[in-house]
């Protein structure tokens, strides 16, 4: 008898050996949930708890879940810092960017180079880039260019955007 897996989202049966979906090419997940809260101030927009389902991750990275999105942005520890912002008005997306713009980044008021991810000394760190609208932390603005660790569970926001933070 062989063992299949459903695929979460297209709900296709793959075999049990394969991590993304043949069909639609998303993560199987594993059976192991994790449970984040989300702060009070934030009730009225999401649920008061966020179940994530641990996707596996390289050690060293880190999954961005934009609320209202299935999959996750997935982020490498890397020498470079990653950009998260948006394309310019010529529609070109500087190297090293996590294009928000088809999350309607434009229209949350997420900046071209918004906030940056860097991976120092085995943690996650977040910066303001002088966004125009601001990075929070959960619900805690970040001044402009002062480093702040990342934790399991954070909630970012990026203007009005935002992401679920998920470190394996």
């Amino acid at each position: 008898m062989t063992h299949t897996r459903s695929c979460p989202y297209c709900k296709q049966e793959n075999t049990a050996d394969v991590e993304n979906c043949a069909y639609c090419g998303g993560p199987l997940m594993s059976d192991v949930t994790t449970t984040l809260p989300v702060p009070g101030n934030l009730a009225d927009e999401v649920r008061q708890e966020l179940v994530v389902r641990r996707t596996k991750l390289p050690t060293g990275s880190i999954a961005l879940y934009v609320m209202g999105e299935k999959l996750p942005l997935v982020v490498e520890g890397k020498d470079q810092p990653t950009i998260l912002g948006r394309q310019s008005q010529s529609g070109t997306v500087a190297p090293g960017t996590v294009d928000l713009t088809k999350y309607q980044g434009h229209l949350l008021g997420v900046s071209r180079q918004h906030a940056s991810i860097s991976f120092v000394e085995g943690s996650f760190i977040l910066e303001d880039l002088n966004s125009s609208n601001g990075t929070w932390v959960n619900e805690n603005r970040l001044a402009p260019n002062q480093p702040r660790p990342l934790r399991n569970g954070d909630v970012l926001r990026l203007g009005q955007l935002i992401i679920f933070v998920y470190l394996h």
